[in-house]
């Protein structure tokens, strides 16, 4: 090909392709693998269609296709989300799936196999759920929409703001710097690129976590029941539950939602105290540490994870995962264990929960209906009397 011909290629493509242009102070692209691994310039081979598409700016696949496979592990491989044709992704029960072969949020294989409540019923992989989504709202932004799709104002990635799911991808892929901690501002300033939300991901999206390698998840120490920390600008907000409030908000925040009482806690501070109250909803970005102060040898919680320990604080959980919050904790170092330093035992939506999908009811991340018989209590792992 001469210099001038590549030169009106390099140009064409250029011109159909502004949404993959550094925009003003993004710096490099931060892409891991060749263009045509997502994209097409002309969807043909031999004559032939490559495949359905194109797609959104020549896309050769939407975004479930991209994301359906079989993780293996492999450093830089694309997050397979949903498992189609390989048959049941591994999911060991005793576990809790963190020695199989899905991700952090699971899979959708379960939901699309027609088990309404394992997971999200995503459009495109499963049929419309039979049910409004639980802990719904007043702000429910599904509200008169058939069906919550992968991203956009009617999903969970992306930008809120725009309905389209391909279009409110825009900027994300292309700017994802794994290396940092994730501040919320931006689409792809964001954790797992949903907007407003704050942490640190693992590189490899916890295929197969340890207690020294798991994603670093942002959460707050409440001291009003009412706070939706949801405003990652509020340096405290942006957290993880509060993403899921979106559509399960009376979850997460609401009055009489967690306890009655706030203000003094043992040993000193603000917060929800524990010790007063009734608790009508189990309580997210509410820190453990709180109920350790003051009442250490009377406290289920500091024996988190027991017997495992780490310098003799308790190790952490990759199956009951915790939240982390305080400026102090905004960084990409993964605590090992807990209650090594304040602000670093918050419970979130996702200390039971996988977003995407499990075997299990309402996409738990352990087998509790089977539990005391044959499945796994993973309540006790926080719970430690209980068991």
């Amino acid at each position: 090909m001469s210099s001038l011909r590549f030169a009106l290629v390099i140009g064409f493509a250029v011109a159909l392709f502004p949404a993959v242009m550094l925009p003003p102070g993004q710096g490099r692209a931060q892409m891991e693998s060749r263009c045509d691994n997502c994209h097409t310039m002309h969807n043909s081979q031999a004559n032939q269609p490559m495949g359905p598409g194109p797609y959104e700016v020549l896309l050769r696949m939407d975004c479930i296709a991209c994301h359906t496979g079989t993780n293996t592990g492999q450093p830089g491989a694309t997050p397979f989300v949903f498992e189609a044709g390989a048959g049941e992704p591994m999911y060991p029960e005793g576990t809790a799936g963190t020695t199989g072969n899905t991700l952090a949020g699971g899979n959708f294989y379960w939901v699309a196999q027609g088990m309404d409540h394992a997971g999200h019923n995503v459009e495109g992989i499963a049929l419309l759920g039979s049910s409004s989504p639980p802990g719904v709202g007043p702000d429910n932004p599904l509200e008169g929409v058939s069906q919550i799709r992968c991203a956009g104002t009617y999903g969970c990635h992306g930008n809120l703001g725009e309905e389209v799911p391909i279009r409110a991808m825009r900027h994300t892929h292309h700017y994802n710097d794994k290396s940092v901690w994730k501040n919320g501002l931006t689409a792809a300033g964001s954790y797992r690129f949903l907007l407003g939300v704050q942490g640190f991901g693992a590189a490899d999206y916890e295929y197969r976590p340890t207690s020294s390698s798991h994603n670093k998840y942002w959460g707050k120490d409440r001291s009003d029941e009412m706070d939706p920390a949801d405003n990652p600008e509020d340096n405290d907000g942006g957290t993880i539950s509060a993403h899921c409030a979106r559509c399960h908000e009376n979850f997460h925040h609401g009055p009489n939602s967690l306890a009655p009482t706030a203000g003094q806690v043992p040993g000193g501070g603000t917060g929800i105290n524990p010790g007063t109250g009734v608790w009508v909803r189990h309580p997210v970005d509410y820190d453990m540490t709180k109920a350790n102060r003051g009442m250490l040898l009377s406290s289920e919680y500091i024996n988190y994870n027991y017997p495992n320990e780490i310098g003799g604080d308790p190790e952490y959980s990759v199956i009951a995962p915790l939240a982390v919050s305080g400026e102090h904790n905004r960084n990409t170092t993964v605590q090992s264990a807990i209650f090594a330093v304040d602000d670093d035992a918050i419970i979130m939506c996702l200390t039971c929960h996988r977003a995407h999908g499990t075997p299990y009811a309402s996409a738990l991340r352990w087998n509790y209906r089977g539990w005391p018989a044959a499945g796994f209590d993973g309540c006790s792992i926080c719970h430690s009397t209980k068991d």
